[in-house]
Order: structure tokens, then sequence, then C-alpha cells
């Protein structure tokens, strides 16, 4: 009885981690003209409009989520988030002012439909 409850436990445990194995994310940016050194994306401030203090763009940073099974939308955006901001911070911004966020259908397929978010906004670096 322990033996086929140790099976069944590490049945799930195992289909949980193939699961989270399947989310994924990426990034890209365009640069501005001047290169600047990486930051500690610990650093990246997460902007919804823009800040008070002076600062200047270094680029344009997009990125994506997509969670497979669980989590759903939170999770898509828990991951495109994450992506954009170590994409912010390889190419040494500080900031990112979000300047789009959308929730949108990835693909359709006879179990149902899986759903992305792509967040585009302005890398920035404090003055």
């Amino acid at each position: 009885m322990i033996l086929k409850n140790i099976t069944v436990l590490f049945v799930c445990i195992s289909t949980l981690t193939a699961c989270a194995a399947l989310d994924t994310s990426e990034a890209t940016h365009i640069l501005s003209v001047q290169q600047h050194p990486p930051t500690d994306v610990a650093s990246v401030s997460i902007y919804i409009e823009k800040p008070s203090f002076n600062y200047i763009v270094i680029g344009i940073v997009e990125s994506r989520g997509m969670a497979f099974f669980f989590g759903g939308e939170k999770r898509d955006q828990e991951l495109a988030m994450q992506a954009l901001k170590q994409e912010a911070a390889n190419i040494g911004a500080d900031g990112v002012i979000i300047s789009e966020s959308n929730q949108q259908i990835a693909s359709v397929s006879k179990d149902g439909s899986s759903t992305e978010r792509r967040i585009k906004g302005l890398a920035i670096r404090r003055q």
C-alpha cells in the first residue's frame, strides 16, 4: 500500500514538474545608439506612466509569456514581466515604461485554446 501511494505521489509530482517546464517566455530589444553595461534584474522597476525623475530612453523591449495548463493569464503575465525585466537589465536599463500589454490567443486546438501575454515598453536609465 505504501509503495502504491509513493508511486501515485511520484506520478503527480512528475506531471506538475513537466507542466511547469512547458511554460515559455522570451524577449527582444531594439537599442538606441549608445550601449550601456548590464544592470541587476532585481533593480529594474516597472512603470505604467512616465516617472517624474530625469531619464534617457536606451531602447525598446518586448516580451511574451505563455503558461501551459496551470496559471492562465496571471502566469502568462508573470512570465512576460520576468522576461521583460531580464531583457531590460541585459541592455543596461533600470526601468521600463510599459506602452502596451495585451493578452491574446496563442493557439487553438480540439482540446481548447492557449493564451499569451505580450508586453512592450521603453527601456530607461536614470540620469
